[in-house]
């Protein structure tokens, strides 16, 4: 197989045409650089640590000597070197129907990947791509291990972009020739106009909220969040809403131990520990308004043809691209902050590859307005079978056993500072009884709902989570019981999906709703027999 070099950054694609060729040069620099930096920075300390030590002693006669940094020299020539192998061995071809990869110095690796069996493309370029131009590539497809993941490090950003949409596009039109159906992928399409076919108003809170993110050729814009919106979600994110508890505990604890210390500073102490858990709470604030603005910037979500595609990040752009049909469920994610302000975070799960990672497992959308979910997931999904049905709460048995669980946590945080503060300190006792209205709305946000098509199943209250699963897409069900509810006759629902890290569930249903579902939902997932 002949083949070519993309001698230059930057370099036209050229096309389907099967020729092997070779990722960036520049590969072998983005390699290189980061340990390059390292041995600079390692000899700009030592070299500091001779100027200020002390002339006599061995260490710094030892240091001072050019030999020194062989070691670390030698290292990054090899590194080196062994970058080159990589690169000028690692090969890529791209043809009408498969993509071909080739790659592996001492052991060779030939795999082939057929693109209408490629599940997600999606690029990633990290700050250091960014300087460079460079783009990661990766190519999942439906397999049952992450060997079924290829990643082309590093191609030049036009290239990457240009085999990821190729490869979208062709996927779309090999599928709808297999299916009889339209091909849907990447394109002009049909449309009378950017957002042709989406539901009107979205289009207008598109209008209200966009940022200046342009999307690709042939891509219909659905929603963008800009850096103000980034920042409410962060500050009601459920990191928030569960550490200002766990700051609360911790500030308490510092107070009665310190009181027990030294009684006579009673308000000092209380006032250090009402600053300490302040300071806290700002700083956990701050750095979660940081990392989720850098994280998301530029948040954009758009749709080509079957495809979802979703862009972010300002240090690292992430294109991540998935067909809606590949969806096997979404989560709906909230808690006290973020119900107070209206606000939900949504993840769409997908069945690629395990161990291919998160991030191309899970989409997220951090922040969204709770009454919009509806419309978007319409949107997104191209039918109206994505909403959550009515719920069904549990029993009255699963409050009294959601009383007693978070009475005693509480009990559990308030009974040491008691103890250590007795007699005054026993009132601390008295907080436990906060877990009666914890244990209120903990049962009163949890339930199952099932429509013919959906199964939905909630739970939690400083982390609230709604699960909406496709009865179709459901592997198997199953329940668990412990020695407690055993004795009440309650059970622990789980359903398995595809492709899904961590299987859904609901705690303590009545035993035999539990087996119901357990039994049913399998059966109507399965596909009759012709």
């Amino acid at each position: 197989m002949p083949t070519a070099d993309l001698g230059s950054p930057g370099a036209a694609w050229p096309g389907p045409d099967g020729v092997a060729r070779r990722t960036s040069p520049l590969t072998v620099a983005a390699a290189v650089l980061p340990i390059l930096g390292g041995l600079v920075l390692f000899a700009m300390t030592t070299s500091l640590q001779v100027v200020v030590g002390p002339e006599s002693s061995a260490t710094s006669s030892t240091r001072s000597s050019p030999g020194f940094l062989l070691l670390p020299a030698g290292f990054l020539v090899l590194t080196g070197a062994v970058q080159v192998l990589r690169w000028f061995t690692t090969t890529y071809s791209v043809f009408p129907t498969e993509l071909v990869v080739d790659e592996g110095v001492l052991s060779r690796e030939h795999r082939v990947l057929p693109i209408a069996r490629i599940q997600q493309a999606d690029t990633h370029q990290n700050l250091l791509g960014k300087v460079l131009g460079l783009t990661e590539l990766k190519v999942d497809v439906a397999g049952s291990s992450g060997s079924t993941q290829v990643k082309l490090r590093l191609l030049d950003a036009g290239t990457a972009v240009a085999v990821r949409d190729y490869v979208l596009r062709r996927r779309a039109e090999l599928h709808a020739a297999e299916t009889g159906g339209p091909a849907g992928g990447r394109g002009p399409g049909p449309s009378a106009g950017p957002n042709a076919g989406a539901d009107p108003s979205i289009d207008d809170r598109i209008a209200a909220t966009t940022i200046g993110t342009t999307v690709s050729a042939g891509e219909t814009a659905v929603l963008a969040i800009g850096p103000a919106r980034l920042a409410l979600g962060a500050v009601t994110h459920s990191t928030i809403a569960l550490g200002i508890p766990v700051v609360a505990a911790g500030a308490l604890w510092f107070a009665a131990f310190s009181i027990a210390q030294s009684s006579d500073r009673v308000a000092g102490f209380v006032l250090a520990a009402l600053t300490i858990g302040v300071v806290a709470t700002l700083g956990l604030v701050a750095v979660m308004v940081l990392t989720t603005i850098l994280n998301h910037y530029g948040f954009a979500v758009s749709l080509a043809g079957e495809d979802i595609h979703l862009r972010y990040g300002l240090l690292e752009t992430r294109n991540l691209t998935v067909p809606r049909r590949r969806v096997q469920q979404i989560t709906l994610v909230d808690n006290p902050l973020r119900r107070v302000a209206g606000l939900v975070e949504l993840h769409l799960h997908t069945a690629a590859a395990p161990g291919a990672g998160e991030t191309t497992t899970k989409f997220t959308i951090p922040v969204l307005a709770a009454a919009d979910v509806d419309d978007l997931l319409h949107t997104l999904m191209g039918d109206d079978r994505w909403r959550v049905p009515t719920l069904t709460p549990r029993s009255s048995v699963a409050r009294h056993r959601a009383v007693a669980r978070r009475v005693a946590a509480v009990l559990a945080i308030t009974i040491v500072p008691a103890i250590v503060l007795r007699p005054v300190g026993l009132i601390l006792v008295a907080l436990a009884l906060l877990g009666i209205p914890w244990a209120d709305a903990a049962h009163r946000s949890a339930g199952r709902g099932t429509t013919g098509t959906v199964v939905a199943l909630a739970h939690g209250v400083l982390h609230h989570r709604v699960d909406l699963v496709p009865v179709d897409r459901i592997q198997s069900a199953r329940t668990t019981r412990s020695i407690f509810q055993r004795r009440v006759g309650l059970s622990t629902l789980h359903l398995d999906i595809a492709g899904s890290a961590h299987a859904p569930y609901l705690w303590d249903l009545d035993a035999d709703p539990a087996a119901t579902l357990r039994r049913d939902l399998p059966r109507r997932s399965a596909p009759r027999p012709a």
